[in-house]
Formats: structure tokens, sequence, C-alpha cells
């Protein structure tokens, strides 16, 4: 009973692959180099550069921009307190290159002194094409009175690539 039963394990670990290790074939050298040249290599970096402010606010043109609260109740864990409020419009790159990073500047004011109130920077990693227009929308953490202020919003600086 016992000897039928090792010939049925045998056979089995012989189709599996469970040989003993005398009958290991080594790898073919095809496939241990095609195992080589899949291993990570580095990357070139892709060249960037940046645009000044004054540049920036030149090249890139912001519209249809919208501020308003967040009504979903959603607050930030990390301190922060201030209510969250949703900016949202449309970017057009009038440079001659690819925008990688667009840094806004949000500036909320008093309307009757003109004392800034509180501040965002915004940061959109999105390529944004040369001559192309796209829509963006963050939410940012600003503390406002109910009313009486207003807002602008600046374009703080770009990362082009050619």
């Amino acid at each position: 009973m016992l000897r039928p039963l090792l010939a049925l394990l045998l056979v089995l670990c012989a189709m599996l692959g469970c040989a003993p290790s005398s009958s290991i074939q080594p790898q073919p050298q095809s496939q241990k180099a095609l195992l080589k040249s899949n291993q990570a290599s580095p990357t070139p970096s892709t060249a960037t550069s940046e645009l000044s402010t004054d540049s920036a606010q030149t090249l890139i043109n912001l519209s249809d921009l919208v501020l308003e609260r967040d009504r979903t109740g959603a607050f930030n864990t990390n301190g922060d307190l201030r209510p969250f409020w949703i900016v949202s419009g449309r970017i057009t790159n009038l440079s001659g290159s690819t925008v990688t990073i667009l840094r806004l500047k949000l500036i909320a004011t008093e309307k009757n002194t003109g004392h800034d109130l509180d501040t965002a920077v915004i940061t959109i990693k999105q390529e944004i094409p040369k001559d192309a227009t796209v829509s963006f929308r963050r939410d940012v953490q600003l503390m406002l009175p109910a009313s009486g202020w207003g807002w602008i919003c600046l374009v703080d600086g770009a990362t082009i690539k050619p």
C-alpha cells in the first residue's frame, strides 16, 4: 500500500517541478541577460527652468476665477482650523514652453481699508502645453469674515520645460 503511494508522490513531484537538485538545469544566458536588462536604470532628468514672477504674470492668464465656501464640513487635522474654500478657474499658457508647475497666490483683503485678511499659496503640478487652456480646482484654507472682503489671485511663479 505504501509503495504505490510513494510512486505516485514521485510522479507528481516530477510533473510539478519538485525534482531533486541534481536535475535542476542552469538558467540560459539569454534569460540572465534579459533579467539584467530589466533592472531599474537611472532615467535622465528633464531640464526645467523657472519663470520670474513678472514673466509668469505676463505669459500665464487666469480667467473665470471663482472662490466659494466649501459646504462639506471638511476640516484639517493638522492644527489649521481655518475653514476650507474652493478656488477654481482656467489657466491659459501663452509662453512658448510647457508649464509643469504653477504657483498662485490668493490674497483676501478688507474692502474698506484694503488690508490683507489672509493669503493662500496654491501649487498646481500639471503639464500645461504651450498655447493651451486648462481648468483647475483646489481647496484652500482661509479665515474670512462673513462680509466686507474681496480677493485677487496672482501668478506667483512657474516652472517650465522646453
